[in-house]
């Protein structure tokens, strides 16, 4: 039998689990038991040794061959992306001055580069803030004077003072 003890930052609780197999693969097993969704945190998750904190992933495919381990959560407060809110998409206009004549509409929703790690067409779109609530233009992102151009400038208002982008 294997005794596991969870602990976290946010409290001081103790969780006590108890596993009857001897051949416990910490990543696949104990991860999965311990999953926690909480979209105002990220959980990291490490193997206490003396102290020593070991990150789980690092270790994921090993066996456990103690008779009681120690588990630490460490919640970390969540910063949404500054380029797209987590929304994960992002909006520019078409790449071609005639590509709208199509009639799937002016702008392109693409994957959010700094989330996912691509700039991969998702689908059109004639206006991305109805169809996707809160998104972001690929051109200002995470700026907030610049986006709040870009909001003034898409609701039809003019805009006539000269502003800095890359200093905000």
């Amino acid at each position: 039998m294997i005794l596991l003890k969870v602990l976290n930052n946010l409290n001081s609780d103790e969780d006590y689990y108890e596993y009857d197999n001897e051949d416990l693969i910490i990543y696949n097993d104990i991860k999965v038991d311990l999953e926690v969704t909480d979209n105002k945190y990220e959980i990291k998750y490490f193997v206490v040794n003396d102290d020593e904190k070991t990150n789980i992933e690092t270790i994921k495919d090993t066996n456990i061959n103690k008779e009681e381990i120690t588990i630490f959560l460490d919640f970390v407060l969540h910063k949404p992306c500054g380029s797209c809110n987590d929304i994960e998409v992002v909006y520019k206009n078409r790449d071609s001055m005639f590509a709208n004549l199509d009639g799937k509409g002016s702008y392109d929703i693409i994957n959010c580069e700094k989330c996912q790690g691509n700039k991969d067409w998702v689908s059109c779109s004639h206006n991305p803030t109805e169809s996707y609530p809160g998104i972001y233009s690929s051109d200002v992102g995470h700026r907030p004077m610049a986006r709040m151009c870009a909001m003034k400038v898409d609701s039809g208002a003019y805009y006539t003072t000269d502003f800095e982008t890359d200093s905000i």
